[in-house]
């Protein structure tokens, strides 16, 4: 059981963190840069750490890493696995509805063309061109004279986080990830804006904003730090382009094109 004087103790340390934020913004900034970087290098170490540790149980004990991949298949196989959607159309934040490789192999299958609002752009899943199991993921608006073929982009950020509910008494800030072991987003041409953040939040942090939270997602502000420590930061009117060595933004508002190249 938790202790009240824990408790109390906790609740201090968030009122002093909140009371610093607003009375010191610029360096409290700073301060939570630095310890990004900090806990960033402590995670990277720690992952060197484990895989060097796994290499060498590896290595020792050949058969053990074979031998624990088929138990955890055994166990696998009486869960219920769901379908494994090769593309989704996407309206709202939403799946509307998702095909798998298997229908879109039938030779009568003719992928949905955009017609009116059906959806607002659609994810697409290439498996073929996948890379030690991540994914490319292609964010498109229509099929018409698409090349569904995934080319990674060589950007890449030491930190993305995303803060909603900037125009409500709550805020909240979420780390995030375009590209991790499992999915990579950062692909050239793939478009980030407002439409595509309502999905990729429910999809992969629906955790982390919850249902009572969902009104958030209507303003957000988005904060990148690329490789070479520059914090980019953006909102719901920004629309951030992905080319093959940067990417460029573009600001609704302000009718306004800018562009980044690491």
């Amino acid at each position: 059981m938790v202790s009240f004087t824990f408790i109390l103790n906790s609740t201090g340390i968030l009122f002093l963190t909140e009371y610093l934020r607003r009375k010191f913004p610029s360096q409290y900034d700073i301060v939570m840069t630095e310890f990004y970087f900090a806990a960033i290098f402590l995670y990277t170490k720690c992952e060197v750490l484990v895989k060097n540790t796994l290499k060498k149980i590896t290595n020792r004990y050949p058969d053990l890493l074979s031998s624990i991949k088929k138990k955890m298949a055994d166990f696998n196989i009486f869960a219920k696995k769901e379908p494994e959607y090769i593309v989704e159309m996407v309206k709202n934040g939403e799946v509307v509805i998702g095909f798998t490789e298997e229908q879109i192999a039938d030779p009568n299958f003719t992928l949905p063309q955009q017609d009116g609002d059906a959806y607002d752009f659609f994810i697409f899943c290439d498996y073929q061109n996948s890379l030690n199991g991540c994914i490319g993921k292609i964010i498109g608006r229509n099929f018409t004279d698409l090349n569904l073929v995934s080319v990674t982009s060589s950007v890449k950020f030491i930190l993305a986080e995303i803060t909603i509910g900037l125009d409500s008494e709550i805020e909240k800030s979420i780390k995030v990830s375009f590209c991790t072991n499992e999915y990579n987003y950062l692909m050239v041409n793939n478009v980030i804006d407002k439409k595509f953040m309502q999905y990729f939040l429910k999809k992969h942090y629906n955790s982390e904003i919850g249902d009572n939270d969902r009104h958030l997602l209507q303003s957000y502000k988005l904060t990148l730090i690329d490789e070479n420590v520059k914090v980019n930061k953006f909102d719901q009117t920004h629309s951030i382009i992905i080319n093959d060595i940067g990417f460029t933004s573009n600001c609704e508002d302000k009718n306004e094109v800018v562009t980044f190249v690491q």
